[in-house]
């Protein structure tokens, strides 16, 4: 009993520490404790001042990322064969959204390019982003066959920067007036992107937490790329598949995130989230998409980190000068703070020579005091100078006949409440704006007016810090409205001005403070309503990777579409044969279709709500093919034959279902997908000692592992070009049956069981029926001769390994290719001129 209180005081005691490191680490991030929490605090939080220069470079980055991404992934370079042939079969999410036609489609085209390069410049940004993000979610809603994880991610990123201000910075709005230029943004602009990528990795590592994964069955024989040669100078294959390829990187999806935003671990996570990605695009045909993880990783360092480099680079630039004046001979202007300063002005070399550096950002953004400086309302050295430095200080600001509350501040001009020729002062008349406030010794804490913005001593940010408190004579600089009167009317005695003026500008003043009032509330507002979006997209990107519980029409062996679920490499595919056959009812006739006809790629081929869409596309087809009638009395079955993760092929789809039959809901399972055999887990090891036997045989062997329900059957043709074809049963008991030949003159079904096999002659089509009462497992061994030609000409024509040339001029073609098509299709759509091709 006493063993089991000591035990119970230590988990105790555990967990109180536990709790006060993580209490610790929540102040040093948050900048309150975890009991302190409150929705004004949530809200300071958001919308505390930080840097905009690193987000500027985000948006400038992530635009140049899409317009190379528009030609290649979207399919700019190839509309016309994706869009252009009205026989093709599409399959949008929902019926209503469906592809225009060409020559509109290039229109669409046109917009989401010009979209992502005003992103690029920050030029009209806002018009831009959206036409960009709207015409991108577009493309992706009307095809879900080119569905990737990292497309969803684009369209998610594309949204969020068309919420935020980074066009405030560094942009073409900037310079041409259309936006006013702001350093600082409020901090929900980056936390919103910072959150969707740690989405991405962490999601990514949950995903991955799998039996598949952790097993090492996901991806196999990845580590035979050139890339992984490092490890295996001492590890060999199949332990750089599993250590490197599914163990480290499952660890690293999982907390690389969290590593990146530790200070004291960021460099280093940095580095191997780095490598990761260009490893991935080296190994995969992945787009932009590895370009474009790189472009966001310096959102997890400090917000002012571009401005660092650009002023170590001046300090640089002028330390290596020794010429007097050399810097000068070359360059009459530098861009200093966005404004032009000659070279022989002093502010240049103070600013050349460190004084007004941007050390003093540098606090902006460290873990340890990041959020403990978010309540103060503005930082001692900060460029903005505010009044009000941090809470503790905020009940103090105005001292009872205090001389000491002088508000204007030798160091900078910003920090004049009061200039001489302030506009923003509603205290002083229209025609004593050079006057200076001046009221006795009684109203000299009086400064600003109660609800004026402009000469509000706190800063944006104060309505979250709850700095008006029910004690308003301590927290409030501003005095009551009889005391504005007095100043009112002791100015207008000083200026010598009329009682009805000074009723007349009292009256003025009042409307001012209630229009003031009405702002006020509106900002409140706005910030409410922009904190309910913010939660709503941190609340849906959690469950939607999850949500395949609700929508079930989208599962097939794996959860979901592949496309938010951001199970990337979980699920490697091997498509063994797709066979469509249509029959005719009326006629009593059956034929064959080739699945690749009218169809882009055979992404269809594995999600039962597309192979849905797919019967009732081709029944339209059908009908356009022969007299035109689209009410034919015909029947579609659809028999898929794919691997998943090393597994035995088997089939997908139920064979004897007709699918234009078959109703399909998204809120209810599949009634035509067959289940995933488990039953042949156990076979894997076994199978793995057989294909490295028969691979060992010669270089061109190999081997197929089949599994087959009971009562099915599989007809299958054997191409010429295979040799030595053997037939073993592993498991069950089955029956071939030969077409009729001149081998086969009786064609009569002979029976399988476990250990036996058969001798097949190639070019002839035979049938294998399980006749068991369980699921029945084969295997064919084969010699391969197309393995002879396709090593000859790889033999012949050696790839580079590290191709940046050519990938870069492979770019570059597609993107001519595809303003070529754009430029013809829009003279087309508005001049009604059509070029020959």
């Amino acid at each position: 009993m006493g063993n089991l209180v000591n035990l119970y005081v230590k988990l105790k005691l555990w967990a109180s520490l536990l709790y006060q490191a993580m209490d610790e680490k929540f102040r040093e991030q948050f900048g309150f404790y975890l009991d302190e929490i409150t929705f004004a605090k949530i809200l300071h939080y958001l919308y505390a001042p930080k840097d905009s220069s690193s987000l500027a470079i985000t948006r400038i980055l992530f635009g140049i990322a899409m317009l190379f991404d528009i030609p290649d992934e979207r399919g700019g370079a190839i509309m016309d064969l994706r869009w252009g042939d009205p026989m093709v079969c599409h399959f949008p999410l929902v019926p209503f959204i469906t592809a225009v036609p060409m020559p509109y489609m290039a229109l669409v085209y046109a917009t989401l390019w010009f979209g992502a390069l005003g992103i690029a410049l920050g030029y009209r940004y806002r018009l831009s982003a959206w036409l960009f993000t709207l015409s991108y979610w577009y493309l992706f809603l009307i095809e879900k066959s080119f569905w990737n994880n990292h497309s969803y991610l684009f369209g998610l990123v594309a949204l969020l920067l068309a919420c935020t201000e980074a066009n405030c910075y560094w942009s073409l709005d900037v310079y041409l007036g259309y936006c006013e230029n702001k350093t600082t943004v409020p901090y929900w602009n980056y936390f919103i992107l910072k959150y969707q990528f740690f989405i991405l990795y962490f999601m990514a590592g949950l995903k991955k937490g799998t039996a598949e994964w952790l097993t090492g069955y996901s991806v196999l024989n990845l580590s035979e790329h050139w890339v992984f040669s490092p490890f295996k100078l001492f590890l060999t294959t199949s332990q750089t598949d599993y250590l490197i390829v599914h163990c480290f990187v499952f660890v690293f999806d999982l907390t690389v995130a969290m590593w990146m935003m530790w200070g004291k671990t960021r460099h280093v996570a940095m580095v191997f989230c780095a490598l990761f990605h260009l490893m991935n695009s080296r190994l995969f045909k992945i787009g932009m998409f590895p370009w474009v993880c790189l472009a966001a990783m310096p959102l997890f360092y400090p917000f002012h980190w571009p401005k660092v480099i650009m002023n170590y680079a001046e300090k640089t630039i002028l330390q290596t000068s020794k010429v007097k004046g050399g810097i000068c001979g070359h360059l009459h202007k530098f861009i200093l703070n966005s404004k032009y300063i000659h070279c022989n002005s002093k502010a240049l070399q103070k600013q050349l020579t460190g004084q007004n550096t941007y050390e003093s950002e540098t606090s902006v953004y460290d873990d340890k005091n990041t959020n403990t400086n978010q309540n103060n309302i503005v930082s001692e050295n900060s460029d903005q100078n505010n009044i009000v430095s941090e809470d503790s200080d905020q009940n103090n600001i105005v001292s009872e006949k205090s001389d000491q509350n002088n508000i204007v501040s030798e160091k900078s001009d910003q920090n004049n409440i009061v200039s001489e020729n302030s506009e923003q002062n509603n205290i002083v008349s229209e025609e004593s704006d050079q006057n200076n406030i001046v009221s006795e010794e009684s109203d000299q804490n009086n400064i600003v007016s109660e609800n004026s913005e402009q000469n509000n001593i706190v800063s944006e940010d104060s309505d979250q810090n709850n700095i008006f408190s029910e004690d308003s004579d301590q927290n409030n600089i501003v005095s009551e409205n009889s005391d504005q009167s007095n100043i009112v009317s002791e100015e207008m005695e000083m200026n010598g001005t009329s009682d009805d003026e000074s009723d007349l500008y009292t009256e003025r003043l009042f409307e001012s403070e209630i229009s003031d009032q009405h702002e006020n509330r509106h900002e409140v507002g706005r910030k409410y309503i922009t904190f309910a979006f913010i939660v709503f997209h941190i609340l849906t990107q959690a469950f939607l990777p999850y949500s395949h519980f609700i929508t079930k029409g989208y599962n097939n062996w794996t959860k979901g579409l592949y496309g938010y679920s951001w199970d990337m490499m979980v699920h490697t595919w091997n498509l063994e044969s797709v066979i469509v056959k249509v029959v005719d009812n009326t006629n009593q006739e059956e034929f064959y279709i080739d699945p690749t006809i009218f169809t882009l790629n055979d992404r269809w081929t594995r999600h039962g709500d597309m192979v849905h869409q797919y019967a009732r596309c081709l029944k339209q087809r059908v009908g356009q093919l022969g007299d035109g009638d689209y009410n034919l009395n015909i029947s579609i079955y659809v028999d898929v034959w794919c691997s998943m993760n090393e597994r035995f092929t088997q089939r997908m789809f139920d064979c004897k279902v007709d699918l234009l039959e078959a109703t399909w809901s998204p809120f209810q399972p599949v009634s035509y997908l067959m289940p995933l055999l488990d039953e042949a887990l156990n076979w894997r090891s076994v199978l793995h000692d057989i294909e490295e036997e028969v691979h060992s045989w010669n270089n061109y062997s190999d081997v197929v592992f089949v599994a087959e329900f009971p009562g099915y059957e599989q007809q299958k043709y054997l191409p010429p070009e295979l040799t030595n074809i053997t037939l073993t049963v592993l498991n069950g008991t089955v029956a071939y049956q030969p077409e009729l030949t001149t081998y086969y003159k009786n064609a009569q079904s002979i029976g399988l069981t476990k250990g036996h096999h058969i001798e097949l002659v190639p070019g002839t089509f035979h049938k294998i029926i399980n006749i068991g009462e369980t699921p029945a497992f084969y295997m064919y061994t084969v010699t391969n001769n197309s393995l002879i030609d396709i090593e000859t000409s790889s033999t012949t024509t050696q790839k580079e390994m590290l191709p940046i040339g050519q990938e870069l001029l492979r770019r570059l073609r597609n993107m001519l290719q595809f303003a070529k098509i754009v430029g013809t299709n829009l003279f087309h759509i508005f001049f009604h001129l059509k070029f020959c091709t």
